[in-house]
């Protein structure tokens, strides 16, 4: 258990229950009902860490541990027979999505959390989230900041430190002005630090379970048209980084990331008129970087074709010049290299 982040203090451990009937909601109670969701899939090395971080959250809030195991093939399941209040589903292995959509069907919560089998929340996550989602009701959707970490230790910097978002770039010292615009530019919120209310839930929908990558940010794309959002600039994940799932290819995510947001410009066609031309601008920036990996891999052809379905979003000399580069390389001439 890495226990040396300054966002951590102490983590209690608890004992024996898995249980998935759906649980009757209370027509009334004092404190907010927050459903955690957590996929599981081979994360049995992983899994007690990351339920003990949940188990260690307290505050003025009843906890509801939601566990999907997604088709594993390791002891995820042995390792979950060890805690009391967990609800476990079992489903053949379909993805990320699928799984939160499975458990999203089950909760009941005033809120959900988000968070995956291998990472940790901080203390006092939950309380300070909740406090402010209740004091905020017109907020849909709170996040905060995210440090990483390996088997070496903590990383030094957090992701906003790294990307530099800070309270200028949110617009609000709560709430993010044009979450919509920003996410365009880039993903802010990391899955594991969100905390959402059921309203917002019920607004935005399921989790598309015809994405395997990327599958969050599609969502955080459609609660930006739909809910304001929160963010909070402490720590409120703690992202584990480990051989299983840094060892992604480039290409295959950045192909995933573009088929994503071709989709979502057909599904919230009517919706996302306003940011058209942004989001071309984004998938222009995706199928140059698309061509840059296929260049440093020697497939000049399959770069030469992602330089051409950048020019046809946007035409620019710089679009113009890598093409020009990776049609000459293919034919073995030296015209210049791509960066």
């Amino acid at each position: 258990m890495v226990r040396s982040f300054p966002e951590m203090t102490s983590i209690v451990c608890s004992a024996i229950l898995i249980d998935a009937k759906p649980r009757a909601r209370p027509p009334s109670r004092n404190r907010p009902l927050v459903s955690a969701i957590i996929p599981v899939h081979n994360a049995a090395r992983f899994i007690r860490d990351c339920l003990d971080s949940v188990f260690a959250q307290s505050g003025p809030f009843a906890l509801d541990v939601i566990v999907v195991d997604d088709g594993s093939t390791d002891d995820s399941l042995a390792e979950l027979r060890g805690y009391a209040g967990v609800r476990c589903i079992e489903q053949p292995n379909r993805g990320p999505a699928a799984a939160r959509n499975a458990a999203l069907r089950l909760a009941q919560g005033d809120y959900l959390a988000f968070l995956d089998s291998d990472d940790l929340w901080p203390d006092g996550k939950l309380a300070r989230q909740i406090a402010l989602l209740e004091a905020h009701p017109e907020i849909g959707l709170a996040f905060g900041d995210c440090r990483q970490f390996d088997a070496q230790g903590p990383y030094v910097k957090t992701l906003f430190e790294s990307a530099g978002y800070d309270s200028a770039y949110w617009g609000d010292p709560v709430e993010v002005v044009a979450p919509y615009a920003k996410l365009i530019s880039g993903n802010f919120i990391t899955t594991g630090s969100v905390v959402m209310r059921r309203a917002c839930v019920e607004r935005v929908g399921e989790f598309d379970e015809t994405l395997r990558l990327v599958e969050d940010l599609e969502y955080w794309f459609r609660v930006a048209l739909a809910c304001p959002m929160a963010h909070l600039d402490a720590v409120y994940l703690l992202r584990r980084r480990h051989p299983e799932n840094t060892s992604r290819d480039p290409i295959a995510m950045t192909l995933a990331y573009l088929r994503m947001l071709d989709a979502h410009r057909q599904r919230e066609a009517d919706r996302v008129r306003p940011h058209a031309a942004a989001l071309r601008s984004r998938m222009t920036r995706e199928f140059q970087e698309l061509g840059h990996l296929y260049s440093r891999q020697g497939a000049h052809g399959d770069a030469a074709r992602a330089y051409l379905r950048a020019l046809s979003g946007k035409v620019s000399l710089r679009s113009i010049y890598y093409l020009a580069s990776a049609l000459a390389a293919r034919v073995g001439l030296t015209w210049g290299a791509t960066t």
